[in-house]
């Protein structure tokens, strides 16, 4: 078992933008399998500076998708069913900014909202190039021990109870 939360782009103690440059998005492999390479393009940072933290969610571990060939796949959770697109960009002109939220988790899956918030030219310049995809850097926050992780060679400080610790890890979605 897992207990993880997203949240907006991790800043270095010195600096206010993220600890991520444009360099290390101009060959990102997308398909091992057909090699398939693109370029990123960040996304300003106050799009996602202001991004909330979700709330802490639980996953199972991983089971093997291969082990489960014929098996049938399991239709989404309702919440994902009834999620719809142009309700929540509907939501977007009423002047609050990029939010993320956990919309439902099942097993060792979660499915997450991500809504960003961008001025017209920004998107324009981001993805001018044809095999550009907008980067958007966030923020995954897993917590170590009380019964979190066990298997990882990451192991608890000894911190009071009451004090979570987690291992952060930095995560670039990318949109096309």
């Amino acid at each position: 078992m897992i207990r993880l939360r997203l949240s907006g782009p991790s800043v270095s103690n010195n600096s206010s933008s993220p600890t991520i440059d444009q360099l290390e998005l101009d060959d990102i492999l997308i398909d091992p399998i057909n090699e398939t390479f693109v370029l990123g393009r960040l996304c300003p940072f106050d799009v996602t500076s202001s991004l909330s933290p979700t709330e802490w969610l639980e996953l199972a571990h991983a089971e093997d998708a291969f082990l489960d060939i014929g098996k049938g796949r399991e239709q989404d959770p309702q919440e994902v069913l009834e999620w719809d697109a142009n309700t929540i960009l509907g939501s977007i002109g009423g002047g609050r900014g990029s939010s993320m939220r956990i919309v439902a988790t099942r097993r060792d899956t979660a499915w997450v909202e991500l809504k960003v918030t961008m001025a017209p030219d920004d998107i324009e310049s981001g993805l001018s190039h044809r095999k550009s995809y907008l980067a958007i850097p966030t923020t995954m926050e897993i917590e170590v021990g009380n019964g979190s992780w066990d298997a990882s060679l990451i192991k608890r400080r000894d911190l009071p109870e009451n004090v979570v610790d987690v291992a952060t890890l930095g995560v670039i979605v990318l949109l096309h």
